[in-house]
């Protein structure tokens, strides 16, 4: 990895992630960098500060006392069988565009690895085409590189009234832990993702007491879509298939997925009418065996952004 070039004298610290002037600076320089996007000191709070799988770990970049650079990671647990696994995902990762090219990104990068390597743990997270090269050179590997499924809900949807959901706590089986690595969702940690959420609205889909659907709702191209977060169920094909019914019976018109759960996935491939968005979730992860990697079950729910 290349070292931080020596024209400006730069310094690499740990986070006080709830020490109020650090999180003033902090919001500035990921408001400079992402102008289009949301970051508020409630959203640092959920995000950071109230987070149930863990405390965060981070790094800041500092220039003549101003902070040009950010790493930011946030704990998830996840179970399989009895084993419980802790990984880290690598989230709003910021370089101040004055500031560019010195070799921040990777300095503060090595700094994460020597730590998760320190803890026994894991990356995971989600790059985009612009930084996939970047993460894969520093020894990320690639589990999966999904397209979108897309699909209509039902005949006459369009032309129905919208009607919104709800949110109901949806009980986890520990069936879904037997053989697969997921998330360890519980009531606590469902409501910190779903229901305290500070800018997006979350729904369930329950039609019965084992098997559930949490989704949000988005517009895409003047229609009300739904976005598949988190599925449960003993048999996919029928509660898919109860969902988009559902959905459609409520002006929802179309349904999207991008996840790991092969349950879901089989159920749009076995559908007449599915399309493939061309727009990708590449799905990474460095310093986790091959078995877990097989293993893992990654959903829209385990991501930061949606």
């Amino acid at each position: 990895m290349p070292e931080l070039k020596r024209d400006n004298t730069y310094t690499i610290n740990d986070i006080d992630f709830s020490q109020k002037t650090f999180v003033d600076r902090a919001l500035t320089l990921l408001r400079t960098v992402f102008p289009d996007t949301v970051f508020s000191k409630e959203w640092w709070e959920w995000k950071y500060l109230r987070n149930p799988f863990g405390d965060p770990l981070g790094w800041v970049t500092e220039s003549n006392n101003e902070i040009v650079g950010l790493r930011l990671l946030i704990p998830n647990r996840f179970r399989m069988g009895d084993d419980i696994f802790t990984g880290y995902q690598l989230v709003d990762t910021a370089t101040h565009p004055d500031h560019g090219r010195k070799g921040i990104f990777s300095a503060m990068t090595k700094k994460a690895i020597e730590k998760i390597e320190s803890e026994n743990s894991f990356f995971f997270n989600f790059p985009n085409e612009n930084t996939l090269p970047g993460y894969i050179s520093l020894g990320w590997k690639q589990i999966s590189d999904m397209n979108w499924f897309f699909s209509i809900t039902g005949h006459g949807a369009v032309f129905r009234k919208y009607m919104e959901g709800e949110f109901r706590q949806p009980s986890i089986s520990q069936k879904k832990f037997i053989h697969n690595a997921c998330t360890d969702w519980n009531e606590t940690s469902i409501n910190w993702r779903f229901r305290e959420h500070p800018f997006n609205t979350y729904y369930s889909f329950s039609p019965s007491s084992k098997e559930f659907m949490i989704y949000r709702i988005i517009t895409v191209r003047g229609f009300k879509t739904s976005v598949i977060m988190l599925a449960q169920s003993s048999d996919y094909r029928a509660l898919c298939g109860e969902f988009l019914r559902y959905l459609s019976k409520n002006g929802v018109p179309a349904v999207l997925y991008n996840g790991l759960n092969q349950g879901v996935i089989d159920f749009f491939f076995s559908k007449f009418v599915v399309l493939r968005t061309s727009s990708k979730i590449h799905y990474t992860t460095r310093n986790l065996s091959q078995e877990l990697s097989r293993r893992l079950v990654l959903e829209l729910a385990d991501t930061d952004y949606y």
